[in-house]
Formats: C-alpha cells, sequence, structure tokens
C-alpha cells in the first residue's frame, strides 16, 4: 500500500518538476560510484589508528555524511583531535589515488548534457572538499556540463549540507520553488527539505527507499534513464 501511495505521490510532484530552473546534485552514490577509494581510505586510516577495521561492506554506509560524522561514530568518539586525524589520514591514501577509484554511473553524461540542452542550470552540492570535487568531476570530463560547484572546505566549512545549500541560495539569489536537491541519502533529502527545496532520491547509490522516502524525498527515481525522462521539458518528452 505505501509504495502505491508513493507512486500516486511521484505523479503529483511530477507537475511541480516542470517549474524547475536550477539543479543541486550530489556527487557520491548520485553520478558516480565512488565505493572502492572511500572504503579503501576509511579502512586505511582506521588501520593507522590501531582499531578495528571493518569489512567492505559494514563501510558502505559512509557514503554520503561528512568524513567527521562517518569517523566519530566509526571510532565512538567526540574528540575533534582524533577525528582531525583519522580525516588526515584518510586523505593520505584518498586524495592520491583513492579519488580515481570511482566511476560515473552508466548514463549519467548523457543526462548531464541533455539537462543543460534542456536550458537546466547544474550546480553540485556536495559534502566533499570542494577541490577534491572538482578533480573527480574533471577526471571524468563531467565539470564541462556544470555552471557551479560547491562542496566543503577541508577545514569542514559545509559539512552540513543544508548550510551549503542555503549558502547558494543566498549567493546566487535563487528561489527555492525554482530548484530541485538530488541525491542519494536522506542527507541531501534532509538538506532540501530544511531548504523547503524540493527533493529527488535515486535508487542506484546508497541510501534505500524507506530511508529516502522518511527523510522526505519528493519524488524517488530507480534509474537514470526515468530521472532523464522526467525532467525533459515537455517539448522533449
Amino acid at each position: 500500500m505505501r509504495n502505491n501511495i508513493w507512486k500516486l505521490r511521484g505523479r503529483f510532484v511530477l507537475q511541480k518538476l516542470q517549474g524547475i530552473d536550477h539543479l543541486f546534485l550530489d556527487l557520491d552514490g548520485t553520478l558516480t560510484d565512488p565505493a572502492e577509494g572511500i572504503v579503501g581510505g576509511i579502512q586505511y586510516a582506521l588501520k593507522k589508528l590501531g582499531g578495528d577495521v571493518p569489512e567492505f561492506d559494514d563501510l558502505l554506509w559512509c557514503i554520503g555524511p561528512s568524513l567527521r560524522i562517518s569517523f566519530a561514530k566509526l571510532l565512538n568518539t567526540d574528540d575533534s583531535v582524533l577525528i582531525e586525524r583519522a580525516v588526515d589520514l584518510y586523505r593520505e591514501v584518498y586524495t592520491v589515488t583513492g579519488l580515481f577509484e570511482n566511476e560515473p554511473y552508466p548514463g549519467i553524461g548523457d543526462f548531464l548534457a541533455h539537462s543543460k540542452s534542456n536550458g537546466y542550470t547544474l550546480m553540485l552540492a556536495t559534502a566533499k572538499p570542494v577541490d577534491v570535487a572538482k578533480r573527480v568531476l574533471e577526471h571524468f570530463k563531467l565539470d564541462l556540463h556544470f555552471d557551479q560547484i560547491y562542496g566543503s572546505s577541508n577545514q569542514g566549512k559545509f559539512d552540513d549540507k543544508a548550510e551549503l545549500l542555503a549558502y547558494m541560495l543566498d549567493k546566487h539569489q535563487l528561489t527555492a520553488d525554482r530548484c530541485l536537491m538530488i541525491g542519494d541519502t536522506m542527507y541531501d533529502m534532509a538538506a532540501g527539505s530544511k531548504n523547503k527545496i524540493a527533493s529527488a532520491g535515486v535508487l542506484w547509490g546508497y541510501g534505500s527507499y524507506e530511508q529516502l522516502a522518511d527523510a522526505g524525498a519528493d519524488i524517488i527515481f530507480t534509474t537514470v534513464g526515468e530521472m532523464n525522462r522526467c525532467l525533459s521539458r515537455p517539448a522533449d518528452i
């Protein structure tokens, strides 16, 4: 029953999507699959710190939240010095090789190109440090489609994606009802909701249907192709 209700809600939201002009896009788990590099970096940091190192699949939940949130939970600590040490160790390997242990999801390049040709403004909104995000996009030549690229600082500013979206709205003087946040985790949906931005969840990343729905997703896309069709302008459908 819940799925049927959600589908009806999704059809209703499709009408609202026709008024969207600006797409705020998450990176990890939405545009690219970064699991190998991120999990490998986390395992490296934990090993260096002498703690328990969970198996690969047990660390996939770390794709989405900021590194500081992930390490605080993994190390069961609120010690900012220890958390920053873990982040620094992670970056020793991730910024050299890990960020390239990554690949765009099939169809993402075409989706970005199509969205751009449809007149959307494309803005990256990631919890990843902005300099690293730029390197990932440039490596896969996805940066060519973006009007703006935003992320956190290495010191942790904008680790909270809700704060990042608020900054983007203010900087570009955008109205929330003309924007759509697209991401794969509850953090993306919550950030959109907090800023009164419609949110679209995607199921090819690392958040579940239930997590996205419970976090306030207005619509959930199961495939890149479905997302591309739903966000096409009327003349292109």
